[in-house]
This record gives C-alpha cells, sequence and structure tokens, in this order.
C-alpha cells in the first residue's frame, strides 16, 4: 500500500495536521484525487485567517478562495486581500460564513459583508485610519443585518464613535458579545445604553479606558454577563466592581488588569458574587518596578468563594506562597496558573502545586527568584496532565544536586522530598527503561540566565513525551554525546541548531 491507497477519511485527517498555506498552495497540485477530497472537505476550511499585519503574496490564494468559499464558517482578512478574492472570483459568495474580522480601508467595504455574507452572525471591525473609514457609516451599514457579535478597534474621533454606537446598538436587541478596543474614548453612556437595549448580551469587553463605575452603579437591574472584561479603566474601582459582579451572578469569566484602582476590598466582591467563575485576570498592564498592592489576602478570598476556578492570571502584584497555596487547596479544578513579574513567590508555591492540582495543564511563572530546579520538577513529578511548563527569567533556577543526599543542613524535608522523589524515578527508568507515571508534558520552556546544558538532560529524563524546549535568546550548545542523550529521553523533540 501507498498513500495513494489511504481511505478518504485518513487523508482528510493527514490534510487536517497540514499548514494552511499547505492547503492552499500545494496539496492540490500533487494529483486529482487529492484535489478532489481537498476541495470536498468542508471540515479542511472552517476557519481562514490571513494576519492584517503579516505580509504574503496574497496573488496565489485568491483562486482557491472560489472553490472553497462555501465551506468558509470564520475569516480573518485584511479588505485588500478580500477585494482581490471578489476581483477575481465576480460573483462569488460565503453562503456559510458566520464570523468575519476584517481590517478597514473604506467604509463602503461593509455593503460586501452584507450582500456575500448571507448568515453572517459575528462582525469584527479593525479601524487603523479613522479619516478614510467613517465609523457611522460603517455601522449604519450593518444596522440592516441583525447580529450575536461585534468586535471594534477604533482609534478616532470620541463623538464619532458614541453616536455611531448608539444608533447602533439600539438596531441589535439580538447582540450577544461586544468587544470594544479604543484609545481612550470614554463611552460611559454608550454602555448604560447597551444593557438597555440589548437585553441578551452575555459578552462584554472593553478597554483602553473606555468606562467608569457607572455603567453599572446607576442600575441594580440583572445582567446575563457570563463574561466581563474591563481593562486599563482608571475610573472603575471597588464601587463599579462591586455592582457589576453583584448584577453578574452568572459570570464564569472576568479580566480587571489595568484597573489599578481596585484593592483587596474589591476582590472579596468578586468572592462573594462570582460563585460559579472559572477565568479570573487582574494585576498590572503594563511593566513596572514596583508591584501592585494587591496580596495574598486577596487570592486566600478567591480561594474561598469561587472553588470552580479553571484558570488564574495575575501580572506584577504583591503576591506570596500564601494566596497560591490557598488557590492549590481550595480550587482544586485548576488547569491554567499564570504569575508574571510576583517576585515573592518560591518553590513553596510549586509544592502546593505539586500536591493539589491533579488536573494542571498550563503553568507559567516569571520572575521570581525564589523558585528553583525543585520547585521546577515537583509539578513535572506530580501533575500527570500538565502540557506547558514555563520559567522566565528566574536567576535560582540551575542544576539538580549530583546525589540525594547532596542537602545543605538546614534543608527543608519537603525540598528534601521532591529530589528524592527525581533520584527514585530516574533509578526507576535506568532499571526498567519506562516508568508508567511519567509526565506528558510537551513544551518546556526555561528561559532563565542560569540555565545549562545539565539542567536540560537532567529533566528530560522526566519528560518523554517532550516536544518543544525552549531557553530563550542563550541557546545552549549541546555537544554530540549530550544530543544523544537528549534525543534518547525525548524521542518526539525536535532539535535544530541555529
Amino acid at each position: 500500500m501507498n498513500i495513494g491507497d489511504l481511505p478518504p477519511e485518513l487523508l482528510v485527517k493527514i490534510f487536517s495536521h497540514l499548514s494552511q498555506d499547505d492547503l492552499f498552495t500545494v496539496i492540490d497540485q500533487v494529483c486529482v484525487n487529492w484535489r478532489e477530497q481537498l476541495l470536498n472537505e468542508p471540515s479542511l476550511w472552517r476557519k481562514i485567517n490571513f494576519p492584517y499585519h503579516v505580509w504574503i503574496d496574497f496573488s496565489k490564494y485568491t483562486k482557491q478562495f472560489t472553490n472553497i468559499a462555501s465551506h468558509i464558517q470564520e475569516l480573518t482578512i485584511a479588505e485588500h486581500r478580500l477585494q482581490q478574492v471578489l476581483n477575481y472570483g465576480g460573483n462569488i459568495e460565503f453562503s456559510n460564513l458566520k464570523v468575519i474580522h476584517i481590517s478597514l480601508d473604506t467604509y463602503d467595504f461593509c455593503n460586501e459583508i452584507v450582500k456575500r455574507c448571507p448568515v453572517v452572525e459575528t462582525v469584527g471591525l479593525s479601524i487603523q485610519d479613522a479619516l478614510r473609514v467613517d465609523i457611522e457609516k460603517c455601522l449604519k451599514i450593518l444596522e440592516s443585518i441583525t447580529l450575536k457579535g461585534l468586535l471594534i478597534e477604533y482609534r478616532g474621533e470620541r463623538e464619532k464613535f458614541n453616536r455611531a454606537m448608539t444608533s447602533f446598538i439600539r438596531q441589535q436587541p439580538a447582540l450577544q458579545e461586544l468587544t470594544i478596543t479604543t484609545e481612550k474614548i470614554f463611552a460611559d453612556n454608550v454602555f448604560k445604553d447597551l444593557f438597555k437595549w440589548c437585553p441578551k448580551i452575555t459578552k462584554f469587553r472593553c478597554g483602553e479606558d473606555c468606562i467608569s463605575n457607572s455603567v453599572f452603579t446607576e442600575s441594580e437591574e440583572p445582567l446575563d454577563l457570563t463574561d466581563l472584561s474591563v481593562t486599563g479603566a482608571f475610573d472603575f474601582n471597588d464601587d463599579g466592581l462591586s455592582s457589576a459582579t453583584r448584577r453578574s451572578r452568572n459570570l464564569t469569566s472576568l479580566d480587571i488588569t489595568g484597573c489599578t484602582n481596585i484593592s483587596n476590598e474589591g476582590f472579596r466582591y468578586i468572592s462573594e458574587n462570582c460563585r460559579s467563575l472559572k477565568n479570573l485576570t487582574f494585576g498590572s498592564k503594563f511593566i513596572d518596578l514596583i508591584p501592585l498592592a494587591i496580596g495574598s489576602e486577596s487570592l486566600s478570598v478567591i480561594a474561598a468563594g469561587c472553588q470552580l476556578l479553571e484558570s488564574l492570571s495575575v501580572r506584577q502584584c504583591s503576591i506570596d506562597d500564601l494566596g497560591v497555596t490557598r488557590i492549590a487547596q481550595c480550587c482544586r479544578n485548576i488547569k491554567v496558573i499564570d504569575f508574571h513579574f510576583c517576585p515573592m513567590i518560591t518553590d513553596v508555591s510549586l509544592f502546593a502545586i505539586a500536591d493539589n492540582c491533579v488536573h494542571l495543564d498550563t503553568a507559567s511563572f516569571t520572575l521570581a527568584d525564589g523558585i528553583t530546579i525543585k520547585g521546577v520538577i515537583a509539578p513535572i513529578l506530580s501533575c500527570l496532565k500538565l502540557y506547558r511548563l514555563r520559567f522566565g527569567f528566574c536567576k535560582n533556577i540551575t542544576h539538580v544536586p549530583d546525589t540525594a543526599e547532596d542537602f545543605a543542613p538546614d534543608e527543608p524535608e519537603q525540598e528534601r522530598g521532591v529530589i528524592r522523589r527525581y533520584f527514585e524515578k530516574v533509578n526507576t527508568i535506568n532499571r526498567d527503561g519506562v516508568d508508567i507515571n511519567l509526565s506528558h508534558l510537551k513544551i518546556l520552556q526555561l528561559p532563565c540566565p542560569n540555565i545549562t546544558t545539565r539542567t536540560i538532560l537532567q529533566l528530560a529524563v522526566l519528560c518523554p513525551d517532550l516536544e518543544r524546549l525552549d531557553t530563550g535568546r542563550s541557546r545552549l550548545n549541546f555537544n554530540q554525546e549530550e544530543k544523544e542523550q537528549l534525543m534518547s529521553s525525548c524521542k518526539l523533540l525536535s532539535y535544530e541548531e541555529e
């Protein structure tokens, strides 16, 4: 049997692992059979993404669009590229397109969206040049269709934006999602109207200092919000958070990154009002030398009230081991943990995570000098569902001691236990050649200044499924013997020299 004899369903499965570029420009050139399977399989074309900021020679893609337009359900593209497709395809119609994200050069291109996308439900507009693209005319055109979602990235005049949005939301009673990314366009009155005219809103995201407390404090009407993101809003503080969470008892996702006037008191409101919360993100939006005053008291309160939490992301706060330990002990469903620039975190936090977070999938810690190699090893040994592990710029991560007895006299027993387990595991592998309880870690990222080849080789023994290894800018130089040892431990790892 050769590859040409494979059944269609298996061939499609193989195609599904190829890049978008290969699907557009390579596969249909191989043979007639492959071309037919490619063009007649909708699942391969459901989501097409041509990022606005990536330059490509788009002419080689236009022809294929005419063949697969009816399969596309989500499309991200720039206006000038889509115009090339329309010029080539004439009467082309995206008959199953539900979601389109487009970078606009002219307002009247919205007419093409209305005309050629008959079932579109969500529209994302990126408007970088407000002088060329009239936001009022854009949204006036879109008022003619019923949308469930609108996402706008806009840099322009405040009053024009407010007028356009006010008119639009009054014509969209079915709207369920609104995401606004602007540059300090204060729009309190618009968003107050939003909850009045669009009662089905479940996802509301705004950033860049768009709103203040009054969006939520001037009414006590319950909201159906499940996903709320208010980022970079300096006039949104504990009072606004109290009202928002009290009115939105069904919140499952909350992002208040950059709302620097929220204090530890605000987290008490989250704990009391958001018992179903699964995703929480908070902290500073910009790098500063001094972490925010939000400390472990806040995390302890969240741990007590939000025990269904699955994802926690914290940026630049005064969190220490007490808060992380409480999260690990109380939130047993936690899958994603990300602590960026929380310098008070040490190995103790990693030990607590290893002991309690059996469902952990992704963990990331940066700029925490209290973390050592023992903290790295602990979750690798214990969290067997761990997929990605990252430690960035943690200068005290070096290598494992030479023997299990190589400790300082005052070494805590918990740290001794981690290293003993490490050597027991290594000895089992060396003796039996395999250990059924090894980690299934796929991605290990260690861009730390004192990482050596010795460190990597010691960790690789515990990670036979490792596929990606990243040590940052200071790429390690493995000699031939070390390369062979690394590949022997991690047979799926792709190693390339720079």
